[in-house]
């Protein structure tokens, strides 16, 4: 699970960090951030994490300045000193508010919290997803060759990636095309019985998939069809999702 740290003291975020560390060692910091305008452009130029660890007063704010700039899609917590702002904070996607300094007991349960409502986040999603399959209307797209417009049915498509912020379309022939989509877009597009969401750069289709293997940190190596001079990596998080929807 990626997290990232908000807090304009750098001993309080490396303490958070640790603590994190040992009631979690699948718990990964990918950031660690000072200010309101640093957390803007974070945002601009990283996928929101799972869950924000927010301090309230930051080195040229408050966090609530970074809140209505960005809006994160994921969940919040609460670190600072200050009890005057509870309310507000719940507002926003506030999981858990913690006053500093904080107990280990305390960042637990809010982990747990946290964990359980994303569980039954995912389980009334999936039961969604089941029971309205024709909620997944997208049958094809729509993609330029030169002058020329050409529909490519879903049937045709092996996969999709990212190269910079470029999205490409490939068919099962090894024929690609550049969509006018992000890949976040194209998630909400596609049937996910067939496509997976491998990592922030690929969606793979089922039966693109030739073979998959364990790798360093227990991510999984992917093989596709047609092949790509690109190394395809589901993370040590998503791996046993992964393989349960591979086994469908």
């Amino acid at each position: 699970m990626n997290v990232l740290i908000i807090e304009d003291e750098r001993p309080g975020a490396e303490r958070l960090a640790s603590m994190l560390q040992a009631i979690d060692p699948a718990i990964q910091v990918c950031g660690m951030i000072e200010s309101v305008e640093e957390g803007v452009e974070w945002f601009k130029h990283n996928h929101p994490p799972a869950l924000v660890f927010m301090d309230i007063e930051l080195s040229d704010g408050n966090c609530f300045q970074l809140l209505k700039r960005i809006n994160p899609a994921c969940g919040i917590i609460f670190t600072t000193s200050y009890n005057e702002f509870a309310l507000e904070a719940f507002n926003y996607n506030s999981i858990a508010y913690l006053t500093k300094p904080i107990r280990k007991d305390d960042l637990k349960k809010s982990i747990e919290k946290f964990k359980g409502f994303k569980e039954l986040f995912e389980q009334k999603t999936s039961v969604y997803q089941q029971l309205l399959p024709d909620l997944y209307k997208r049958d094809r797209f729509l993609v330029k060759r030169g002058q020329k417009y050409l529909p490519v049915l879903m049937e045709e498509v092996s996969y999709f990636y990212s190269e910079g912020k470029i999205v490409f379309l490939v068919c099962w022939q090894g024929i690609k095309y550049v969509l006018d989509y992000a890949l976040d877009d194209l998630e909400g597009m596609i049937d996910p019985r067939q496509f997976y969401r491998a990592n922030r750069a690929f969606i793979i289709h089922v039966k693109s998939v030739i073979s998959f293997e364990n790798d360093v940190n227990s991510r999984l190596r992917v093989s596709v069809q047609p092949s790509i001079d690109r190394e395809i990596y589901v993370s040590k998080e998503k791996a046993a999702d992964f393989k349960e929807w591979m086994g469908r």
